[in-house]
Formats: structure tokens, sequence, C-alpha cells
């Protein structure tokens, strides 16, 4: 997959965009606030979460050093003129990135800094659909961003709403120093992995794919590699959201967990203004 630049010096920034929406910190969240099902907010998952979550943890893969998220498709031509606006509270990033930030502190654990660029390339956007008058858009088409984590890892992420040919590229690399994790969401019941401990006349990438020994995959289908889908996805997280609700127990995600994904948003729009690097507080 395609992946963003490993050090500044060497990647080809575009324009900045003077819009991006203004950054303020969210307000401090009591630290006493309750974690119940009441409060539980899901994010996008995808190949046998438990698994990546257990993967990610996992020894075999050493500690990790690097880390490079891609997020991005291709934009029907109209989005209606409140989604160009700083109405919408935001572009790329705020639409489809807070997914990507949601899933690096779920795999890696909690960003620390971001150094970020908004990029609008398409500044005049049609009022309606098929109409020929336009209207300024104000909110980034294109966002990348550096970032460093609290563990010690740094890696670099982007969100893109003008990815020609791209249908759902929601993708992540994680390199440790004793192996890698690799996945596509086109892909999305398959995940590459690479341990360097293999044999050297064998080692390289192996392609795992999703079955009932990944669960829930065996709540779907009894086989393995016949795949399941998005819309065993939502049913999945529907599944964890009632069980809370039921039980009275905890989700892997909730509001605050919301609250701390919008301070990487606010701090990644700050640092695209001011071009340093922004602490997330």
């Amino acid at each position: 997959m395609p992946t963003a630049s490993t050090s500044i010096a060497k990647s080809r920034w575009h324009r900045r965009s003077p819009t991006a929406p203004r950054w303020s910190p969210p307000r401090k969240r009591p630290a006493s606030s309750p974690r119940s099902a009441s409060t539980i907010s899901r994010t996008r998952s995808f190949f046998s979460r438990a698994t990546l979550s257990k993967a990610a943890r996992s020894a075999k893969y050493g500690r990790f050093a690097a880390f490079t998220r891609k997020i991005s498709w291709r934009m029907r031509a109209f989005r209606g003129v409140g989604g160009w606006t700083r109405a919408a509270a935001g572009g790329a990033l705020a639409d489809i990135g807070s997914h990507m930030i949601a899933c690096m502190r779920h795999l890696v654990g909690p960003i620390r800094s971001v150094l970020a660029e908004t990029v609008i390339h398409i500044p005049q956007r049609p009022v309606a659909r098929g109409a020929t008058a336009t209207r300024t858009v104000e909110v980034d088409d294109v966002t990348r961003a550096f970032v460093r984590f609290e563990s010690g890892a740094s890696g670099s992420f982007e969100a893109s709403w003008i990815a020609t040919g791209r249908k759902m590229q929601h993708d992540f690399e994680i390199y440790g120093s004793k192996g890698s994790i690799v996945f596509t969401q086109e892909r999305l019941n398959e995940i590459r992995v690479y341990y360097a401990g293999d044999d050297i006349r064998s080692r390289g990438f192996r392609t795992i794919w999703a079955g009932p020994e990944h669960p829930p995959y065996g709540a779907f289908c009894v086989a393995p590699g016949h795949q399941i889908g998005f819309n065993e996805l939502k049913a999945i997280e529907a599944n964890e959201f009632l069980e809370a609700i039921a039980k009275g127990s905890k989700t892997s995600t909730d509001f605050r967990e919301g609250y701390e994904v919008q301070k990487v948003l606010s701090a990644t729009y700050h640092s695209a203004r001011t071009n340093e690097w922004v602490e997330i507080g």
C-alpha cells in the first residue's frame, strides 16, 4: 500500500490550507466519569478485531517502532453544500481520519504529539447536484500527519477524499523489532504478518485468512475462507453494545474514548495551522 514519507525533509508537501478549523482543547472530562453501557460509542471494526488486538500486543513482534496508516476513497462529485463548509467541523480528517486515530490508539496506544498539514486541492465545488454555480470549499480534501506515541513509537497517517480509484482504502502497517502486521480494509478477511525469527530461507510475509478460529467469525460461518462482510461487522458491533447493556459490562470504546480521539483531531488541525508539533495534552 502507499505510505507516507518517513521524514519531513523527504516529503513533498503541498500548499497548506489556510482554513483549517481553529484549535481549542476539548473540555476536560472528570476523571470520575462513568464508563457505562449508556455511554458506549463504537468505532469501525474489521478483520478479527480481537485477534488483531492480541497480535499487536504479542511478544512475537517485539517493541513497535513504526506505524503507518492510510484511509482514502474517491468522493462523489457532490457531497451537499454543508459538507464543504466550516460548519461541517472539518473535512477528510474529521470525516474518515477519526476512524484512523481510533485504530491507532487501539493497536499502538495513546498519541503524545502530532505534526500535520491540511490541503484543499479542489477550491470550488457545485452548490447543488448538476449546478454550474460553485462555492468556496473551506475544509480539507487531504490531511497528512506525523505522530509520536507515548510508548516511544512514531508513525504517520493520511486521510484523503480524493484518492482516485480507491473504494475503501483503510490500511495500516505496524513494524516491530521482531515482526510486522499489515492490513487493508479492501481485503478485510486477510491480514499479512512477518516474523523475523523465521528460517531465513523461507522468511517473508504470510497471509492469514479469517476463519472460525478467529471469533466471532464462527457465529456467521463454520468454514474458513468463506469470508464475512461489512454487514456482519455491524452485527458484531451491535451485539457487543447490546450485551454491555444486558450484562452491565464494559466495551472497548465509549464516550471517554471518543473524547480522546477528539483531542487528537483538534491538535492535528491546530498543527496544520501553525506548522508546529502539538502536544495532545
